[in-house]
């Protein structure tokens, strides 16, 4: 099993930003407002782990 960590400088696209928002609400019940307060920071860096197309981290 061989895990990949990605870099965004910025919000990920639509699709993996669709599995991150997932992953969020499975963790911590909900992930309403994640989207927004990730887009009101103009310098994110985001680091997502993940095994073939599957985020996981």
């Amino acid at each position: 099993m061989k895990i990949d960590y990605i870099i965004y400088n910025g919000i990920p696209d639509s699709i993996r930003l669709t599995k991150l928002l997932r992953l969020h609400k499975v963790i911590f019940g909900q992930s309403d407002d994640l989207q927004m307060k990730m887009e009101a920071k103009p310098k994110i860096l985001v680091i997502v782990a993940q095994i073939d197309e599957e985020i996981i981290g």
